[in-house]
């Protein structure tokens, strides 16, 4: 009886851990988006970097597609996440 309880421990453990990975999104930033919240493909992309940023939450990526951006500030980063290039 004990050895299934640890089992059962252990499956719930694991589909919690997978259940939060899946909660990361990806946000999107694109010359040419539509700055539509939340930014989560490159038709509703957010036109700026630091807005993605913002809206991101700890574990999303962050994709910015080919451009220039003009900056009037520096980027912050404040979360935990990855900000990736598409090429």
């Amino acid at each position: 009886m004990k050895r299934s309880w640890n089992l059962c421990a252990v499956a719930l453990a694991c589909s919690l851990a997978l259940g939060r990975q899946s909660m990361a999104l990806g946000r999107f930033v694109a010359l040419t988006g539509s700055a539509t919240p939340p930014y989560t493909n490159l038709a509703m992309a957010a036109r700026d970097i630091q807005t993605a940023l913002n809206a991101a939450q700890d574990n999303d990526t962050v994709w910015v597609a080919a451009g220039t951006y003009p900056l009037t500030n520096e980027i912050f980063i404040t979360k935990r996440l990855k900000l990736r290039s598409i090429f």
